[in-house]
């Protein structure tokens, strides 16, 4: 019984209380992804990650509980903040090692088509909810909002940035998938004593192009000083780390155009973040908000990233109505 049977001294738990928590979670169908990580998937991965000990959901109302590993008393765990923590090289390649190891593993998985058949592409994710919780809208009142930490360059490019995530995860629904976490910001990850890095919030998997995740870590998690010394031999390590866990062998060269193709997901949803309105929850202090968009759009600016998805413009995507002109709450 009790610690000599194993059992938690104490858990983590995380649930949905507040209607304006749900009108996220339901449409996004949050609970569903976040439960189906902890049954079927965790187990299966070798990585810093806490373990599910119960989950409950109920679908209908979006109320749920679910029981977690406390990592800050199993680990001794530091949860991230840009604002708080900085990451320094080791940590880095931390996170680029989970990320290969997640990738590796499921990379074009047939479970896709079996016990994980409900997690969405990454496009068809963002198509479900674009009307639903009315992400091209409210990411243009984030980028109003934010416009002050922007570069020159990238203040100018407000009308493309949504098309230029749509086009992005266009580009998802014919290159070889694998599993993404898809919400990778530093807030996400935790930091243990030996210098390692685990990743929690599993609620937004879907599947899709890798880049996805590495570019979101990456932008959100290094200053933008570290991430211009350090994110060509971060991508080889990805590279070497990819192939090693199961992973086909990219060539440096078509892992550094994705790399550049996909930061847009994470913008935008930084942008959404910041741009919430006042019936949907306030996610993150507005301080970590403009400390990721600052990093994000400076690495933006830095590699031409608009420039890289020309090639793909070829496939586009009907996008919902997205106002051009400035909008108010």
């Amino acid at each position: 019984m009790g610690r000599q049977a194993g059992l938690p001294t104490s858990v983590f738990s995380k649930s949905t209380p507040k209607f304006t928590s749900r009108a996220v979670t339901v449409p996004s169908a949050a609970l569903t992804c976040e439960a189906l990580f902890y049954d079927r998937i965790r187990p299966t991965l070798d990585i810093e990650a806490p373990v599910g000990y119960y989950m409950a959901l109920d679908n209908r109302s979006g109320r749920s509980m679910f029981l977690m590993e406390d990592v800050a008393g199993t680990k001794n765990a530091t949860f991230g903040d840009p604002t708080k923590h900085y990451i320094d090289r080791t940590r880095a390649e931390a996170i680029i090692a989970t990320l290969a190891t997640v990738h590796g593993t499921l990379w074009e998985s047939p479970r896709f088509a079996g016990d994980l058949a409900l997690v969405k592409d990454a496009l068809r994710w963002q198509i479900d909810v674009n009307v639903t919780i009315d992400f091209p809208r409210r990411t243009l009142i984030g980028f109003d909002r934010a416009e002050w930490v922007f570069p020159a360059g990238f203040r100018r490019r407000r009308a493309e940035v949504f098309p230029a995530l749509m086009n992005s995860l266009a580009m998802h629904s014919s290159a070889p998938n694998t599993l993404l976490h898809s919400d990778v910001h530093s807030r996400n990850w935790y930091l243990t004593p030996d210098g390692g890095m685990g990743l929690y919030d599993w609620q937004l998997i879907s599947r899709g192009i890798w880049a996805l995740d590495v570019a979101y870590a990456l932008s959100s998690a290094l200053t933008v000083n570290d991430r211009r010394s350090w994110e060509r031999e971060l991508i080889e390590l990805y590279v070497d780390r990819l192939h090693a866990a199961g992973g086909p062998a990219l060539s440096f060269e078509e892992a550094w155009l994705a790399y550049r193709q996909q930061v847009f997901h994470g913008l935008v949803f930084w942008l959404y973040t910041i741009g919430a309105g006042r019936m949907q929850p306030a996610m993150q202090p507005d301080e970590v908000s403009l400390a990721n968009l600052e990093r994000m759009t400076a690495m933006i600016d830095d590699l031409d990233c608009f420039d890289a998805l020309l090639p793909s413009l070829a496939t586009q995507v009907r996008l919902p109505y997205v106002p051009s002109s400035r909008t108010t709450p």
